[in-house]
């Protein structure tokens, strides 16, 4: 699918061009947060098409950031989805 065409984009870091998909250690490093950040448009839409391979319920979207925070430790397989959507 073309990036062009979608409600949303991910962009990489300035410097050196990661993917903005980060992995959070809490509570006592027992839980995994899986965090996508740097989201432009419809983070919304974003969180559908997750919902494709992750399970709804795992997945948030931040209100005041817009980043979208998945419930486990998601890091790779986010990664490989963004970059096979040629992200």
């Amino acid at each position: 699918m073309a990036t062009d065409t979608l409600p949303y984009t991910v962009k990489r870091t300035a410097n050196a061009g990661w993917l903005p998909v980060y992995r959070t250690y809490i509570k006592g490093n027992t839980q995994t947060i899986t965090t996508i950040r740097r989201i432009e448009g419809n983070a919304e839409m974003l969180a559908k098409d997750l919902a494709s391979f992750i399970p709804k319920e795992k997945i948030s979207i931040k209100p005041t950031t817009g980043h979208v925070v998945l419930k486990g430790d998601y890091l790779f397989a986010v990664r490989d989805w963004l970059t096979a959507r040629k992200f």
